[in-house]
């Protein structure tokens, strides 16, 4: 069931996405992004990118890949990534602030997104009174 519920937000969240059968997208807490122009990524914060698929030939759903997936970073001294052992996901961790971009690659199959790294860790906490 919730295999059936995720291709189903794939697809409707596919909506404007980029050329190509093969999507990078970006999971935050509840929320998944597919067709994302950017990803903003906090320094010393890891977040969870995958993968998602176009309908095969005959326009059926597929999760089949052509190939074992690669995941690779423009620039390694800004962000490091980690794939998942079968490489449908992999956890990106920004390292210092800048741009890069971060490549999946399946067999022919790519796709390509940039990354932004923002700011860092926090240099301090303050306890406030929250309004009730």
């Amino acid at each position: 069931m919730f295999c059936n519920l995720f291709m189903w937000l794939s697809h409707i969240l596919c909506t404007g996405c980029k050329g190509g059968p093969l999507h990078i997208v970006y999971k935050a807490p509840g929320l998944l992004f597919k067709g994302i122009k950017m990803i903003n990524l906090t320094s010393g914060v890891a977040v969870t990118l995958g993968l998602t698929l176009d309908a095969d030939a005959a326009g059926n759903p597929t999760g089949e890949l052509p190939g074992a997936v690669t995941w690779t970073v423009s620039d390694a001294t800004k962000a490091t990534i980690v794939p998942s052992a079968d490489g449908k996901t992999a956890v990106i961790t920004g390292s210092m602030a800048g741009t890069l971009q971060v490549t999946a690659t399946s067999g022919s199959l790519t796709d390509t997104q940039d990354v932004t790294v923002v700011g860092g860790v926090t240099t301090g906490i303050h306890i406030v009174q929250l309004p009730q």
